[in-house]
């Protein structure tokens, strides 16, 4: 919640002297609305709940997959041109998930081995 006080209260300043202004029409409102409560708030609920339920390296590696998703979204819903380079960047951080997982996995067999 301080994140996105702190960020919502810094934006405003950073946006005041050129005038902020309302939405224009109920479709915009509900746009931020949408935007507001799902992909915020629900998210951050969610979120916190599953860092609460896996191992730190677990988190991370499923917070690295959120650029991938973005690019999807982008391209199924956006549009988004598909270029080498963004196959390239897409590729490398799930070749570094598989990595971290693959390592993760190795950790726990030996820790299973010295426990026993």
């Amino acid at each position: 919640m301080v994140q996105l006080l702190t960020a919502a209260t810094l934006l405003a300043m950073v946006a005041a002297p050129g005038g902020i202004t309302t939405p224009p029409d109920l479709a915009v409102w509900g746009a931020v609305l949408l935007t507001a409560v799902l992909a915020t708030a629900v998210a951050y609920v969610v979120q916190t709940w599953a860092q609460r339920r896996l191992s730190p390296t677990r988190v991370g590696v499923l917070l690295a997959t959120e650029p991938v998703f973005a690019v999807l979204v982008a391209v199924w819903l956006a549009d988004e041109i598909v270029t080498w380079q963004l196959v390239a960047g897409g590729s490398l951080v799930v070749a570094a998930i598989v990595v971290t997982e693959l390592a993760a996995g190795r950790s726990h067999e030996v820790g299973d081995l010295v426990d026993a």
